[in-house]
């Protein structure tokens, strides 16, 4: 922090650092080479804060009166080179943020009064600057009226409009907090060697001749924030000199004479060597939305704000004494977090199927699930051992009469059936022809007729 001396009575700056005490180097602060370490030990050294740091003041501490309507917010800081986070952050007595400067690119000025105007969408946008480059950087922002000014490096200037409202009011009944937002897990992380609130805002247009000048330029004696007032301290009238003693041979160089004619034109020069890089482009167009991204791994866990309050103890023994202000910033913190919590957001996408887990432990048996319908027939398995004979069953049904087989050979002669039953008497056969002559019979007996007409009738 430079050191300089105290200026007219109600024009000094606020030096927030040394209000949070970050002098004093708390846990995640250390002292480091300044923005000019050519210069005298002492004079230029600065504050390397990092994720560690947890820095955080009532704002009565640092406006014990009222928080001024048109004001100047300077610093000279060097922001970790990608970061996105804000330097300083002004809460409300209900834990509503309403002054807040976010470094990094195309930052954005965080400005909401009592009537909560602006609103988000109407926030001082800057964009093609980039503030966490890695580099150091003299930034000052001028509020004035409904217009915001920001001032970088002493030379570009870019003004944004600031709808807010006639009589804007910022709560000095809350806290501030340094390097983050409540809630938020971007802190930041850098080096920073001053941080001045003034309740002037022409106070930013002087910020690089009275508060903080180039390397090669002798530290300032004044902090005038008016620039009429630091023209008037160094413009006064001298005393009246002695007259003038003129010699004779004495040249006494006179006015300067009429302008002369214009010239001829000269020869063209040698080209110039490259210009240095210029400022990044403004933000192009949102472009469409990408397709849903694979799941990332956990991350670490968020930072989150410690104040630097005591707290008594829910029980036990008695704890330290609570003032009143330490009590308030309690609510502020506990209001802050229902104000920063939004509404359950629509069911994002399916998930990936997860690794398989460790199988669990057995669980009770369950009740018999009702019978499935039948599938489909599966196809034929591969054939089995043989099994066991199994008992023999009993005889089955006759079966049809089959063919008839084919002709055995002939078999032995049996044995002589028995003499069958008398047949039917058949037809009277045909008369047979007539059969070979027989032998000549003996000469039979002679008897009488009778007895020959019986033998003829049998």
């Amino acid at each position: 922090m430079l050191d300089y001396s105290p200026a007219l009575p109600g024009s000094d700056p606020v030096d927030v650092l040394r209000v949070l005490q970050v002098p004093s180097l708390p846990e995640g602060v250390q002292k480091v080479p300044g923005f000019c370490p050519s210069q005298r030990a002492g004079t230029h050294h600065a504050y390397r804060i990092s994720k560690k740091a947890q820095i955080s003041a009532p704002t009565k501490q640092l406006f014990p009166g009222r928080f001024p309507e048109n004001f100047s917010i300077m610093t000279t800081v060097k922001a970790k080179a990608g970061l996105q986070a804000f330097l300083l952050s002004i809460y409300n007595e209900q834990g509503v943020q309403q002054l807040g400067l976010e470094l990094g690119r195309s930052p954005i000025f965080l400005y909401e009064d009592q009537s909560r105007m602006p609103t988000p969408e109407n926030y001082p946008l800057f964009k093609g600057v980039n503030l966490a480059d890695g580099k150091w950087h003299r930034i000052a922002i001028s509020v004035q009226k409904k217009n915001v000014t920001l001032l970088l490096d002493c030379k570009k200037q870019m003004t944004r409009p600031l709808p807010r409202s006639n009589k804007p009011v910022v709560d000095n009944k809350g806290i501030t907090v340094f390097g983050t937002r409540l809630l938020d897990n971007e802190v930041f992380q850098g080096d920073i060697q001053q941080l001045l609130i003034a309740s002037n805002p022409q106070a930013a247009y002087d910020f690089c001749e009275h508060y903080s000048p180039n390397c090669d330029s002798p530290l300032p004696r004044i902090q005038a924030q008016d620039p009429n007032t630091f023209a008037a301290v160094r413009a006064q009238k001298g005393e009246k000199g002695e007259p003038a003693v003129l010699e004779s041979g004495m040249l006494i160089e006179g006015p300067p004479g009429p302008e002369g004619p214009t010239g001829l034109p000269g020869p063209s020069g040698s080209p110039g060597l490259p210009g240095s890089v210029g400022d990044p482009g403004e933000r192009g167009p949102s472009g469409k939305a990408g397709l849903p991204g694979a799941d990332g791994r956990q991350g670490p866990s968020g930072s989150s704000i410690m104040l630097p309050f005591r707290l008594g103890q829910s029980g036990g023994d008695k704890g330290p004494i609570v003032s009143a202000e330490e009590v308030q910033a309690h609510a502020i913190m506990s209001q802050a977090r229902l104000a920063l919590t939004g509404p359950p957001g629509a069911m994002g996408f399916t998930g990936r199927p997860g690794p398989m887990g460790s199988p669990g432990s057995d669980g009770l048996k369950g009740e018999t699930g009702d019978p499935g319908p039948q599938g489909p027939r599966g196809s034929r398995g591969v054939s089995g051992p043989p099994g066991k004979s199994g008992r023999r069953g009993r005889p089955g049904a006759d079966g049809a009469r089959g063919m008839p087989g084919a002709c055995g050979i002939k078999g032995d002669r049996g044995f002589d059936g028995l003499p069958g039953l008398p047949g039917d008497k058949g037809h009277r056969g045909n008369s047979g022809g007539m059969g070979p002559q027989g032998p000549q019979g003996e000469d039979g007996e002679r008897v009488s007729g009778e007895n020959s007409t019986l033998i003829a009738s049998n």
